[in-house]
């Protein structure tokens, strides 16, 4: 009788661990409709910012397409991006995208590139962002380092953090890690009737 009961409560251990399967984490990347982004690059002294809104996401079989409009004093534009299984890459057109982030990322996957564009990651972080509260704030962002192949060109390191994406960016300038982007503000500016 013991040995049925031990192994009853054995199999009812191992339903409770099945049903306790976390969902897969976000993306690093936002991609709920109508989240908003606004960032600032804090030498610009035009006082101009960079809001960027998730104008709709569509779930479909080859991953979770994303719709962002970009928004200066200067003008909008829009982008289409596609989510899947940890990768973001840019949609250039219907047979071309840019690969930003690889499945995996950022656990399986350490360095690739892309476009010329050698990335790597770098290291885990808590972003330092002042005046901004993050919906966890125990959240840790990881940081990509991107160099140009060939050697030219500016080094940038980016701040990416789940559900936001970019938070940070940094260039080596004059021997020295200069933020040329940092996200000032997020928050929802619509009831996200654009999820599907």
């Amino acid at each position: 009788m013991r040995r049925l009961l031990a192994a009853a409560l054995l199999l009812a251990a191992a339903g409770c661990e099945r049903q306790a399967v976390k969902a897969p984490p976000p993306p690093y990347g936002p991609w709920e409709a109508g989240k908003t982004l606004i960032y600032r690059n804090p030498a610009d002294q035009t006082g101009d910012r960079l809001q960027v809104r998730v104008a709709r996401t569509d779930e479909t079989p080859s991953g979770r397409m994303v719709t962002q409009t970009y928004t200066t004093l200067k003008g909008q534009s829009a982008a289409l991006f596609r989510q899947k299984n940890g990768g973001i890459w840019l949609v250039l057109d219907p047979q071309t995208e840019a690969r930003l982030l690889p499945e995996g990322f950022p656990d399986r996957v350490t360095t690739w590139t892309d476009r010329h564009m050698i990335n790597t990651v770098v290291g885990r972080a808590r972003p330092d962002l002042p005046g901004v509260t993050l919906p966890d704030p125990d959240m840790v962002g990881v940081w990509i380092e991107s160099v140009h192949d060939s050697g030219e060109g500016p080094r940038r390191r980016i701040l990416f953090v789940p559900g936001l994406g970019e938070v940070q960016a940094l260039t080596w300038t004059d021997g020295k890690w200069v933020t040329t982007n940092i996200l000032v503000s997020h928050g929802f500016t619509d009831d996200r009737e654009g999820a599907k």
